[in-house]
C-alpha cells in the first residue's frame, strides 16, 4: 500500500446545477478559482466538465481551452476532462484530447450503440485516439459489466500499464452492501493498478474509509455530493470536501499527494 493517497476532485459534474447549491462552479473562471482552492487544500486531481452559460454539459474545445489555461495559471494540478457526459456521441465527447490534457475519464459503457464486441470496438477506437493524444485514461466502472469491458481493453493491449481505475459505487441500503459493492469490484483489479473510489451517496464516508484502508485513493466534490457531510446542508464549496478527504486520509496513517507525487505514481512524469 502507498503511504500517500491520492485526492480527486470532480467540483462541478455534468448535471449539478446552482439549484441543487448555490457554490457550484459554472463558467471557465469559477472552476479554475475552485480547483485552486481545491489544490490548497491537498487535491492532486481535478476532474473537470465544461459548461454553456446556463449551465448545461458542454464538449466545446474552446471552452476546455480556457478552463485549462486557468487552472494552469494558478497551480499545478493535474487536470482530468471529462469525456463520459451522456447525451453527446462519440465524436463530440472526444473532442477535448485534441488540448492533450494529461488525464481524461474513460467511460466503460458504449458512447454508440451496441453490445458485445461492437461495444468492444467501440471502447477500442476510444483507447487508441486517447493514446494517440498522450492523454492518460481514467476507466471508469460503476458495475461489473463495465469493469470487465475496462479488464478487456487490457487484455488486448489497448491501454498502457499500469491502468487507472475509477469505481463509482452507487448507494446501497446499508453501509455494509455499498463497500461489499466496491470490494466487488476492487478485488477483481488487476495486480499493480491504480484506483480511487467516489459517490456511495449516504455512505459516502464509509466507502472512503474503506478504501484508504484497502490501499486504494479518493474522489470528492460536488459532482459525488453537493450537501455537507451531515447530508442536510449544502456543502459550502468542493475543498470543504478536500479537506475532509484530507483528514481521513491522515487519520488512517497516509498523507495526501501532491500533484508531482501523484504524476510518479501513475507513471506521468
Amino acid at each position: 500500500m502507498s503511504r500517500r493517497a491520492i485526492i480527486a476532485v470532480a467540483p462541478n459534474g455534468a448535471r449539478v446545477l446552482r439549484q441543487h447549491n448555490a457554490a457550484v462552479p459554472i463558467t471557465p473562471l469559477e472552476i479554475a478559482e475552485e480547483v485552486a482552492a481545491c489544490a490548497r487544500a491537498g487535491a492532486a486531481i481535478a476532474h473537470v466538465h465544461a459548461r454553456h452559460a446556463d449551465g448545461t454539459p458542454s464538449q466545446a474545445v474552446e471552452t476546455y481551452a480556457e478552463i485549462l489555461r486557468l487552472i494552469r495559471e494558478r497551480c499545478n494540478i493535474i487536470v482530468q476532462v471529462s469525456i463520459g457526459v451522456r447525451g453527446f456521441d462519440l465524436e463530440e465527447a472526444l473532442r477535448p484530447i485534441v488540448l492533450r490534457p494529461e488525464m481524461a475519464s474513460f467511460p466503460l459503457r458504449a458512447l454508440r450503440s451496441g453490445e458485445g464486441e461492437d461495444r468492444l470496438a467501440d471502447l477500442v477506437d476510444m483507447a487508441g485516439r486517447m493514446r494517440a493524444a498522450g492523454v492518460r485514461p481514467e476507466l471508469d466502472a460503476s458495475d461489473v459489466p463495465m469493469l470487465e469491458a475496462g479488464l478487456a481493453l487490457l487484455a488486448r493491449g489497448a491501454v498502457a500499464e499500469p491502468p487507472c481505475f475509477g469505481l463509482m459505487v452507487g448507494e446501497a441500503p446499508t453501509a455494509r452492501a455499498t463497500i461489499r459493492g466496491l470490494l466487488d469490484l476492487a478485488e477483481r483489479l488487476p495486480e499493480g493498478a491504480h484506483w480511487w473510489a467516489g459517490k456511495g451517496g449516504r455512505w459516502q464516508i464509509e466507502l472512503r474509509a474503506a478504501a484508504l484502508a484497502m490501499g486504494g485513493h479518493l474522489r470528492v466534490g460536488f459532482e459525488d455530493s453537493v450537501l455537507d457531510r451531515a447530508g442536510d446542508a449544502p456543502a459550502p464549496n468542493n475543498a470543504y470536501w478536500v479537506e475532509q478527504a484530507v483528514d481521513l486520509a491522515q487519520a488512517l496513517g497516509r498523507e495526501p499527494a501532491t500533484p508531482a507525487e501523484a504524476r510518479a505514481m501513475l507513471s506521468m512524469s
